[in-house]
């Protein structure tokens, strides 16, 4: 025989699990298998190509995210969504006592415009802060700010893929 306090706790847990789907929830950016069907407008998104090697990186991550499977995609897509003005900035932010640097702090940024058919829907900067070392050896640096600079893309990716998805999730259930 169960106590009361534990039936009702198994219940209320029960409940819990049935509602998110008889609401109609469905996650934004979801795992999709290869027949899985897409959500809200990301079957017509589009996503142009960014300059520079770190656009290059971002563009894939950003792919990744939010674009279905090759054979999902539609040939011409009625959003579009664009990254300008991606920069990067290092900042030197503790200093050892000798003098030397021994952590960095680097911030990429981004601006987003999602446009559909050449009406923007939503404008946006982005940007994201990672530390790195610095230490006494010179490759050792070098593949601590890559690493970080790919840490930082990847953060930013995520960032722009959540706002993109909720933005085309708010103009779709408006129109």
């Amino acid at each position: 025989m169960l106590h009361p306090r534990t039936a009702l706790k198994i219940a209320c847990l029960g409940l819990a699990l049935l509602l998110p789907g008889a609401c109609g929830y469905q996650p934004l950016l979801a795992n999709r298998g290869a027949h899985a069907p897409v959500p809200g407008g990301l079957a017509q998104l589009s996503i142009a190509p960014i300059e520079e090697r770190e656009g290059q990186l971002l563009h894939g991550h950003l792919e990744r995210l939010l674009l279905p499977p090759p054979s999902a995609r539609q040939s011409v897509g009625r959003f579009r969504l664009e990254i300008t003005q991606l920069t990067d900035t290092i900042t030197r932010t503790v200093t050892d006592p000798d003098g030397t640097y021994s952590l960095n702090e680097m911030t990429v940024g981004a601006s987003m415009n999602l446009n559909d058919q050449g009406a923007t829907l939503f404008s946006d900067r982005v940007e994201v802060r990672v530390n790195y070392s610095v230490v006494d050896d010179q490759y050792a640096v070098v593949t601590s700010r890559e690493n970080a600079l790919e840490r930082a893309l990847n953060e930013l990716a995520n960032l722009i893929a959540v706002r993109t998805a909720s933005a085309l999730s708010r103009h779709l259930s408006s129109s």
